[in-house]
């Protein structure tokens, strides 16, 4: 069976008269990475992406930005997936896309405004989830069909909207679906017509788990039974989040950053999940959600048009920076292990803007963050060592 390689590409505008608007895949694999897909559309299911799996099937999508897709009469305004197979999703912001439905009498099936998923287990962590809709129907940002076992860990829902479950509905003639675990995600601000506010459980098979600190705004109709580090709020008191619109606060995608007072912050315990949604390490008492406030210089994005050179990655130990710009003041260049630990410190010169290391040859295998600090801003990327 074929794989399929998708790394910092953009698809904009296509257009499908039935499934799939910028891509329809039915292979082994499909990876995409550092990647955009903004106002597509198809005529029924999936308006990016059309995902027709099989039991040893992987869906791999990591830092991409899904926005403003459609599926115009069916299911999955930035995604759907039909039968089995793995969906591997991380570090990715779902905004704005939106689904149909497809008639009367369809709800049993539900019309996931961001995914719908038909087949078995999923891994979902540091994902953003913002202003995404079901027209009439269920799952403003998730409808979950199928599955032996999902995992939600550090993601952030807010702003998604649906008649019933205005975030993440489950249920119904689900004879597959086992589990879903919840972990250190936020659920929070959004709407709902009907039941479920921001979880909906419509009933049948499947159970939802709280492995533990998660925020939920209103717990009411989500068929979650709270764990006794997770903060929750009833349709008679709701527990606002207080989450900054969703704007640029560094990395790849785009997230919703804990304001001052929110509860999301520190309200975590141990965690996996080393770095959040942006790549910036997470430390002490850490947030709820995908992203882990700090203090510091403001963030800026490193995107697919980034004047910010890192090379070669993955790497045997040996890479060069290049800036896009030499600075009046000296750059400050700190790189991480994955556990979160400074390796190593080094800057450049005022007036410079190209730097080789050699620090990694001596490290294991393994991601490391660079995280590079301007005057007034500051970026991190990650790289890769072979």
């Amino acid at each position: 069976q074929a794989v399929a390689f998708i790394n910092q590409s953009e698809f904009w505008a296509n257009q499908a008269r039935n499934h799939g608007g910028a891509i329809y895949h039915s292979a082994q694999r499909l990876n995409v990475d550092s990647s955009r897909f903004e106002s597509n559309e198809s005529h029924v299911h999936g308006g990016a992406i059309y995902w027709d799996g099989f039991a040893q099937a992987i869906l791999d999508i990591k830092r991409t930005t899904l926005l403003n897709n459609r599926a115009l009469q069916g299911k999955g305004g930035a995604i759907n997936m039909q039968r089995a197979g793995l969906l591997e999703l991380a570090e990715s912001t779902f905004d704005r896309n939106q689904a149909a439905m497809e008639g009367g009498g369809i709800a049993a099936y539900g019309d996931g405004g961001t995914i719908y998923w038909g087949g078995f287990s999923a891994n979902l962590e540091n994902n953003t989830f913002s202003q995404n809709q079901s027209l009439g129907n269920t799952g403003g940002a998730i409808d979950i069909k199928g599955g032996a076992l999902w995992d939600i860990l550090h993601n952030t829902f807010s702003l998604n909207s649906a008649n019933d479950g205005g975030a993440i509905s489950y249920g119904v003639n689900l004879t597959k679906l086992q589990q879903i675990n919840l972990d250190h995600s936020l659920i929070a601000g959004n709407t709902a017509s009907g039941a479920g506010v921001d979880v909906f459980f419509a009933g049948g098979a499947g159970t939802i788990l709280s492995l533990g600190s998660n925020l939920i705004g209103i717990i009411d109709a989500s068929g979650i039974t709270p764990s006794a580090s997770d903060l929750s709020g009833t349709l008679s008191s709701p527990l606002a989040a207080l989450l900054g619109p969703l704007a640029n606060n560094g990395g790849l995608t785009w997230t919703h950053l804990p304001l001052a007072g929110s509860p999301a912050i520190d309200g975590g315990t141990a965690t996996p999940l080393l770095f959040d949604q942006r790549g910036v390490p997470r430390s002490g008492a850490f947030d709820i959600g995908a992203v882990e406030r700090v203090s510091g210089a403001p963030r800026i994005s490193v995107s697919v048009s980034s004047g910010v050179k890192l090379w070669p990655n993955p790497s045997q130990g040996s890479f060069q920076i290049r800036l896009a710009e030499t600075y009046e003041q000296p750059v400050q260049i700190k790189i991480f292990n994955n556990a979160g630990q400074l390796i190593h410190t080094t800057s450049l010169a005022a007036g410079q803007n190209e730097l080789k290391l050699n620090v990694l040859r001596d490290q294991p295998s393994g991601i490391y963050l660079v995280e590079i600090s301007g005057p007034l801003e500051r970026e991190s990327l990650r790289i890769v060592r072979d």
